[in-house]
C-alpha cells in the first residue's frame, strides 16, 4: 500500500571494535566464537529492539504511516571481522542463513507497515582452493593468484540488508527484500592489527561494478547491489558510510524517466550527513544512523552511536539546500540486559538505545524530466 508519512526509528548501538585503551594492546572484533551462535544472538537482540519499538507509545500507528527502523553499519560482522558469505545468504535457501532469519522475524502481517534496514553485514568469500598458479609457482610465492596469496587475502563484501515487513510467505518476503553493496572501503572498516580475524591489509574490497553516471544506480534486480530502489511505492537511495561522503547518489542521479529519490538512508560507522551528498527530490527526507561515535565534535566526541533525520527543503541541483531537522519524540534503552549486548558488541555499559522521530510527510513521487 502507498504511505503518506514515514516515521524514522533509529537503533543506536555501538558496532565498532573494542576502543583503544590507555594500556595499549591489540584491539579486537567482538562476538561469539561459534558463528551460528553469534548470528543468532545478534538476531535475538534485533528482535528485542524491534518488538520494543513496536510496543512504544511513541510509534505512529496510523495506517498511512510507514515505520522505518534502521541499525548502523557493521551490526553483523562476528569475531573475525566478517562472516563467510554462505553464513549470510545460505546455501539452497538455508533456514539458518542470516537473511532467512531476518525475513522470518518480520514477514508476519504485524510488520506490514514497517520497513527495516538491518544495518550492514560483513562477508568474505573463500578464494578457490586450486588455481593454475599452483602448478607453476611454489606454494609460498606471493605472485597474485598463488596459493599463499589466496590464503592471505580475503575478498570482502559490506552489504546493507533491507526488508519490507509482512508478506506472509518466504517467497513474498524475498520479493520485499533489497540488498545494497557498499562500494568504498574506509581505512577504519577493518583493524590494522586485530587480536583475531581479518586485518585491513588482507581485505580486498569488491570494486564498484560501474563507473558513476546518470541512471547507473537504479536497481534492476533486488540483489544487484545498486543504491536506488523502490519499496511500497516509494523510491529510496541508500549509501553506506563512506559511499555517502564520496557522493555515490549525487554522482549518479536518476536518468530521464526514472523516479527521483524521495528518501535517502545512511547506515554508517563514522559518518554524518554531508550537505553536498544530499540527493533527494525537493522536500525529500534523509535518515542517518551511526554506530561509531556520539555525533559530537572534539573535545566532546566519544565512542558510541547517534542518529539524525532531516527534510531537505531545496533540490540539491540549486546547491543551496536547507536542512530542517525532524523532531524527536524520545529515546529509550533498547535492551533489558546490557550483558547480553556485550556478548556480541563492544557496547558501553548503557547498552543501546532506540530513538523515535516524529512522522514526516513523504514527498510526492516525481520522474526526472
Amino acid at each position: 500500500m502507498p504511505f503518506a508519512r514515514i516515521q524514522f526509528v533509529a537503533y543506536e548501538i555501538y558496532t565498532g571494535p573494542t576502543p583503544p585503551t590507555n594500556g595499549g594492546g591489540k584491539r579486537r572484533y567482538v562476538g561469539q566464537a561459534s558463528i551460528t551462535t553469534d548470528i543468532q544472538e545478534r538476531v535475538a537482540l534485533m528482535k528485542e529492539a524491534i518488538e520494543k519499538a513496536a510496543a512504544s507509545p511513541h510509534i505512529d500507528t496510523r495506517s498511512g504511516t510507514l515505520k522505518l527502523f534502521m541499525a548502523p553499519e557493521f551490526y553483523f560482522r562476528g569475531p573475525g571481522g566478517a562472516y563467510k558469505l554462505d553464513d549470510i545468504v545460505g546455501v539452497g535457501r538455508s533456514g539458518t542463513s542470516l537473511v532467512r532469519q531476518l525475513s522470518d522475524l518480520v514477514r508476519v502481517n504485524k510488520w506490514s507497515q514497517w520497513m527495516f534496514v538491518f544495518g550492514t553485514a560483513m562477508g568474505f568469500s573463500e578464494r578457490d582452493s586450486h588455481s593454475k598458479w599452483d602448478y607453476i609457482l611454489p606454494n609460498y610465492s606471493w605472485f597474485p593468484g598463488s596459493k599463499a596469496w589466496r590464503d592471505y587475502y580475503k575478498e570482502v563484501y559490506n552489504v546493507a540488508l533491507v526488508q519490507l515487513g509482512g508478506g506472509g510467505s518466504q517467497k513474498n518476503a524475498e520479493s520485499r527484500r533489497r540488498v545494497v553493496m557498499k562500494e568504498h572501503r574506509s581505512d577504519i572498516d577493518f583493524l590494522e592489527d586485530p587480536q583475531l580475524g581479518i586485518a585491513l591489509d588482507r581485505a580486498l574490497h569488491l570494486s564498484p561494478g560501474k563507473k558513476p553516471g546518470i541512471g547507473k544506480e537504479q536497481q534492476s534486480r533486488n540483489d544487484d547491489g545498486a543504491s536506488i530502489f523502490s519499496l511500497a511505492d516509494t523510491t529510496y537511495g541508500l549509501e553506506v558510510c563512506l559511499d555517502h561522503l564520496e557522493e555515490r547518489l549525487a554522482r549518479s542521479p536518476p536518468a530521464k524517466g526514472q523516479d527521483e529519490v524521495q528518501v535517502q538512508v545512511i547506515p554508517s560507522a563514522g559518518m554524518s550527513i554531508n550537505n553536498d551528498a544530499v540527493a533527494v527530490t525537493r522536500n525529500g527526507l534523509v535518515f542517518h544512523c551511526d554506530g561509531l561515535g556520539n555525533g559530537l565534535k572534539k573535545p566532546n566526541w566519544r565512542w558510541g552511536a547517534h542518529s539524525a533525520a532531516i527534510v531537505a527543503a531545496r533540490s540539491p541541483v540549486t546547491m543551496d539546500s536547507e536542512r530542517t531537522p525532524i523532531g524527536v519524540y524520545a529515546s529509550e534503552q533498547a535492551h533489558a540486559s546490557a550483558a547480553a549486548v556485550q556478548r556480541v558488541f563492544a557496547a558501553p555499559a548503557v547498552g543501546a538505545s532506540i530513538r523515535y522521530y516524529m512522522p514526516a510527510d513523504i514527498p510526492m513521487a516525481k520522474k526526472v524530466k
